[in-house]
Formats: structure tokens, C-alpha cells, sequence
């Protein structure tokens, strides 16, 4: 008999990344929360196909950036703390590398 204990992560989303995302149309804004209900309860501290840790940067470690969660064009930048995931900032993926899109 196998038990599966599934623990969920809290996702709390700050002001600023509430506000990224009022920005957005509806349809996106839709598919964002979406993939970050799905993407982010869940381990969301282990790297995966649409999930990366991001790499050491002084403006990165600045925003207290620690992950970054891909929906299409859109980049979703977060940190764990225990059991709750701080969504900090939503930004459109341009041709810029992560540092610049912060």
C-alpha cells in the first residue's frame, strides 16, 4: 500500500507583481495565474521544464529573485520561503537576458 502526501505551498503575490499583472490582458493574465497555480504548489523549488533556479547576479540577488517560472512569453520571478512562494515580479520575455529584464 503506497501513501502519497501531497504539501502544498501557499502562494502569496506582493503589490508589485499584482500590478504587473493588472497590466496585462485578461487572456494572458488568465494564463499566468493559471500556470502558477499549477507550477508553483508543487515543488516549486525544484528545477523543471518551465522552472529554473537563476543564476548568481548582484540585481537579482538585489530583488530577493531567486527562481524563475516560464508561461510563453512571460516570465514569472519568485522566492521560497518554507512553505509559501512570494511571487515577486510578472514580466514580458523580450530579447534581453534575464538580468536586463529584471
Amino acid at each position: 500500500m503506497y501513501t502519497l502526501v501531497y504539501t502544498l505551498h501557499r502562494i502569496i503575490i506582493a503589490p508589485s507583481a499584482q500590478a504587473d499583472l493588472d497590466a496585462l490582458r485578461p487572456f494572458d493574465r488568465n494564463r499566468v495565474m493559471e500556470a502558477m497555480g499549477r507550477s508553483l504548489r508543487h515543488e516549486p523549488a525544484v528545477p523543471s521544464a518551465h522552472r529554473k533556479l537563476l543564476s548568481p547576479h548582484p540585481r537579482i540577488e538585489a530583488l530577493g529573485v531567486a527562481w524563475e517560472l516560464r508561461v510563453g512569453e512571460f516570465r514569472v520571478y519568485y522566492r521560497v520561503e518554507g512553505r509559501q512562494v512570494a511571487v515577486l515580479m510578472v514580466r514580458r520575455k523580450g530579447r534581453k537576458r534575464t538580468e536586463e529584464t529584471l
